[in-house]
């Protein structure tokens, strides 16, 4: 009976040597989404009986899974013990800058980044990476060169869409209009996204009636495909597709079209989740087809719109009517979403 229960107490503990076999362990830890991984990984990184390549790799499996369950200062423990057994492997520095960029800690997000790619010159992750936090720091000439050395390390067509939108910032349409044009051409069944984006470079270039195209292409595809990504920020973006679509339709002067895609705009943002605040998206969609129907001689529903917008975002409303008279007196078109957008937030 006394060897029966220390057998069944080193079962159970793994403690006997001999008696762990960590294989089983090692396989439920490589599946950092799995029920089971962060136990399975603390049983092989505290074994005696796994080299140090395995304690690495279940660290960095743990750390994996500990972010998944949102735990990202464990993870960066974890990430931390990695590195202080074996410091020359560039993804586990990847990784951790990509925990740093969640926890908007942008600093230490790059200085992995750069430690990344020093120990691999050619990791297109990492040049792309380090360009979003560039990008997010506003930082865009640093994103655009980032971004090319991603491209030239591994051409994809994300990375042409990421360098378009750092092109867009500056207000270089046209480069970032090629950078789009590359991006589809490469991979014509890209990402909705990339439709998005090129629509707006195509208007900002006068192309109205090609972006109109593909804001349609845009707003078709993405309520099927981008779900694939979550539905959390689906909305949102088809919302902002049809606002740029409306002012797209009245420097056309189609303005039935344009007011028709403003109120698809309101309807989208009414239907947000509990998790946004709408009111500054409904302002300025508001503020717009209320511009849209004084322009089509419609007085009341344009004073309607008026005071919808500004019972909700009233300093918004100032500076989106303010910019409208001054693009008007400039005889420029009227795109809120260009480079001088008053209703960009960072």
């Amino acid at each position: 009976m006394r060897v029966a229960a220390i057998l069944i107490s080193c079962l159970a503990t793994m403690g006997c040597a001999g008696l762990y076999d960590p294989q089983s362990d090692l396989a439920k830890c490589h599946d950092p989404f799995g029920k089971f991984a962060v136990e399975a990984c603390t049983r092989v990184i505290e074994s005696d009986q796994v080299g140090p390549k395995q304690k690495v790799a279940a660290l960095v499996d743990r750390a994996i899974a500990h972010r998944s369950r949102g735990a990202s200062q464990e993870s960066i423990k974890d990430l931390d013990q990695a590195i202080g057994i074996d410091g020359t492997n560039a993804e586990t520095y990847f990784i951790r800058g990509r925990l740093y960029f969640e926890l908007r800690q942008y600093d230490e997000a790059i200085e992995n980044y750069d430690v990344a790619v020093k120990l691999n010159p050619k990791y297109a992750g990492a040049y792309n990476s380090r360009g979003h936090t560039h990008f997010t720091r506003h930082e865009w000439q640093l994103a655009i060169d980032d971004y090319t050395r991603a491209i030239e390390a591994n051409p994809q067509a994300d990375f042409w869409r990421n360098r378009g939108e750092a092109h867009m910032a500056l207000g270089q349409t046209v480069l970032a209009l090629a950078d789009f044009e590359e991006a589809i051409r490469r991979d014509p069944d890209t990402s909705p996204r990339a439709y998005m984006q090129r629509a707006g470079a195509r208007a900002l270039s006068g192309e109205f009636d090609a972006a109109l195209a593909d804001y349609d292409t845009f707003i078709d595809r993405a309520g099927k495909e981008l779900l694939l990504d979550g539905a959390f920020f689906v909305k949102p973006m088809i919302a902002r597709a049809y606002l740029e679509r409306g002012d797209v339709f009245s420097c056309k002067e189609d303005l039935a079209s344009a007011i028709a895609s403003y109120s698809a705009a309101i309807d989208t943002i009414a239907s947000y989740g509990e998790r946004f605040d709408k009111s500054r998206d409904l302002a300025q969609a508001h503020i717009r087809r209320s511009e849209a129907q004084l322009a089509a001689g419609h007085q009341a529903e344009a004073k309607a719109d008026r005071d919808k917008a500004l019972a909700l975002d009233p300093d918004l409303v100032s500076k989106i009517e303010q910019w409208s008279r001054e693009r008007k007196a400039a005889g420029l078109p009227a795109l809120l979403f260009g480079p001088d957008n008053p209703a960009a937030t960072d």
